[in-house]
């Protein structure tokens, strides 16, 4: 099955900043989702089967809502990576 790495960030928290790597196209807002999940499917013609969208939902759903003490970790990476970023 083709996977395809997509980064979502929701509207309300985040905001992306455009650095031109080759990968920023696969980082979008919740809003634009469908649209970067059409456009990936239409470059590289392919489709999921209704089954293995099924299967995906499933996989992902189970990842919908980490518990607080990992999400709070998350956020202390990006936080590091950032002021890391910031003193180069």
């Amino acid at each position: 099955m083709p996977v395809h790495h997509i980064a979502v960030f929701s509207d309300a928290r985040c905001r992306i900043i455009r650095l031109d790597y080759p990968w920023e196209k696969t980082v979008v807002y919740l809003r634009d989702l469908r649209a970067a999940i059409e456009c990936i499917a239409r470059e590289n013609q392919n489709r999921l089967l209704p089954d293995q969208v099924q299967n995906l939902y499933e996989q992902l759903q189970v990842k919908q809502n980490p518990p607080e003490e990992i999400v709070r970790q998350h956020i202390d990476e990006v936080q590091a990576l950032k002021s890391k970023c910031e003193s180069s």
